[in-house]
């Protein structure tokens, strides 16, 4: 299971990530960090869980290519995983996400205890954008990562 703590990450990042919860908090927001260190074998679960064996094959092929070949008998020793197929929560590999690394962390608005997964979120009379949590310099943020190429909530990685 992957880690919530803020203290598992980077000295660094642990700030920024105290900074998104007071910058939140100071509007009224509830926010959730849930996710922050991810070990490269639950990096491997949440992998494989929406791919076919051709796809996995192909990720190992690729690490091993690399020079990965530990990473690659992760991915390999983990096994099939419960999942929809094409309904990817990663493109990453283990070993190859910031969170492997305790240089990232994802994180989701709740409202009434229930996250809330949209771009743009009505709490009270306000409004919070996904943009308008402050970026940091040499972080990015959800979507503008180069690194994560889906939609989300405040993901804030260290480059």
């Amino acid at each position: 299971m992957a880690s919530r703590k803020i203290s598992d990450l980077v000295e660094e990042l642990q700030q920024n990530a105290d900074q998104v919860l007071i910058y939140c908090d100071q509007r009224g927001v509830d926010i959730l960090i849930y996710c922050t260190y991810r070990s490269p074998q639950e990096q491997a679960r949440l992998y494989r869980q929406s791919r076919t064996g051709a796809q996995i094959r192909k990720k190992v092929d690729s690490l091993r290519n690399r020079g990965f070949a530990e990473l690659a008998e992760i991915l390999v020793q983990i096994g099939p995983q419960e999942g929809k197929l094409g309904a990817h929560v990663t493109f990453a590999g283990p070993g190859e996400s910031w969170h492997n690394f305790r240089r990232a962390f994802d994180a989701v608005p709740l409202v009434g205890g229930k996250a809330m997964w949209e771009k743009s979120i009505p709490i009270g009379r306000y409004t919070v954008q996904q943009s308008e949590i402050p970026v940091w310099n040499g972080q990015e943020i959800g979507q503008n990562s180069r690194n994560f190429p889906m939609p989300s909530w405040p993901r804030v990685e260290i480059l």
